[in-house]
């Protein structure tokens, strides 16, 4: 059975700027930025340790996304909750 998962407000706002930023000046990597991150989820709902514990916060987990950006996860029991997208260019761990 598929984990459900929940996105943070500031993780889905986050979000969304990052792909109209990304539409304003390339759709074609807005529409891959949208599709690595579908696909991922859909990973995440079958294997939620898939990414590495984050380095500097082992409660949570992170995935990189088109070698530029990080999605931030904590995995609870029955639950995975998106807590953060990180641009990999200015943040460590």
């Amino acid at each position: 059975m598929p984990t459900p998962i929940v996105w943070s407000p500031l993780a889905y706002d986050k979000y969304l700027e990052l792909l109209k930023l990304w539409h304003d000046q390339s759709l074609d990597y807005a529409l891959k930025l949208d599709d690595a991150v579908e696909k991922l989820l859909l990973n995440l709902e079958q294997f939620k340790n898939m990414c590495p514990p984050a380095t500097k916060r082992p409660l949570f987990r992170k995935c990189t996304l088109l070698k530029r950006y990080a999605l931030i996860y904590r995995n609870d029991q029955d639950m995975i909750w998106i807590v953060d997208i990180l641009d990999n260019r200015k943040q460590k761990g």
